[in-house]
């Protein structure tokens, strides 16, 4: 399939978040979903032509009136630079006149959530939704690129302590470049390897994996973490940079939409 949002996966938007809807956020960034807290929605309108396969989840209670709401959502549907987003709504309020209306007259495809029943419950409709939507695409894990200067390791092998820069992160693993610029051959077994992610530091094991081009520079290693090196904790605070990273991007894209 030669569709790049399949391969690569969905970001999943929620315009105009309530505070029940940051435990939610968090649900599901945990089952490795893209997902962004967004609050402007003219930018955003704007900033979906670049991302045509994006997911918008509209909370209707905040920002504007309802008929307004409507008429927003019936504009990216009706643009064809956006006419692929797929929209939901979330709201508090568990109208069903509302619910029909934009179910059936306004022809939302990712649903309409209450979220009146609760985080676990909204999670639980929200996962169902992201994973009919292919939302994850072929992706497994998501991934960052991390910006200078706030992903770094290192890890002792041998007589010496190497470091490094992260030049992407996952859960799973990382691409990195090792200061020393030593090839390590694929197999070794990086014992307390050390993260250090915008000061937070995450102590777990790694095996280099393969390497890559690092083009005028150094070769870029990729190291997979042993999953028995992590903890619930460990991939916690490794998802939360990844979330940061992602979001201050995109917040920063969506200023110059």
């Amino acid at each position: 399939m030669s569709d790049p949002d399949f391969q690569f996966g969905k970001k999943v938007f929620f315009l105009n978040p309530p505070g029940v809807l940051s435990d939610v956020a968090s649900t599901l960034s945990a089952h490795e979903f893209e997902v962004y807290l967004v609050h402007n929605h003219r930018n955003l309108a704007r900033f979906l032509k670049k991302e045509p396969h994006a997911l918008v989840f509209v909370n209707i209670d905040e920002g504007m009136s309802e008929p307004e709401w409507e008429a927003w959502i019936r504009g990216l549907q009706g643009d064809p630079g956006t006419a692929s987003v797929g929209i939901g709504v979330v709201t508090l309020l568990g109208d069903p006149e509302i619910s029909r209306k934009y179910l059936m007259d306004v022809g939302i495809s990712c649903g309409f959530v209450t979220l009146k029943i609760g985080a676990s419950k909204t999670a639980d409709i929200l996962l169902k939704t992201l994973e009919a939507n292919e939302a994850r695409g072929r992706r497994k894990y998501v991934r960052a690129a991390c910006p200078a200067g706030t992903a770094e390791f290192s890890v002792p092998l041998g007589d010496a302590v190497l470091r490094g820069t992260v030049q992407d992160l996952s859960t799973v693993g990382m691409a990195a470049w090792f200061e020393s610029a030593a090839e390590l051959p694929v197999g070794t077994r990086l014992r307390d390897l050390q993260l250090t992610l915008r000061g937070a530091r995450i102590l777990l094991n790694g095996i280099v994996v393969g390497k890559r081009s690092g083009g005028d520079g150094p070769p870029v290693q990729v190291v997979m973490f042993e999953p028995g090196s992590l903890t619930d904790e460990k991939r916690e605070k490794t998802r939360f940079y990844i979330r940061r990273v992602l979001q201050d991007e995109v917040n920063r894209r969506l200023e110059t939409a």
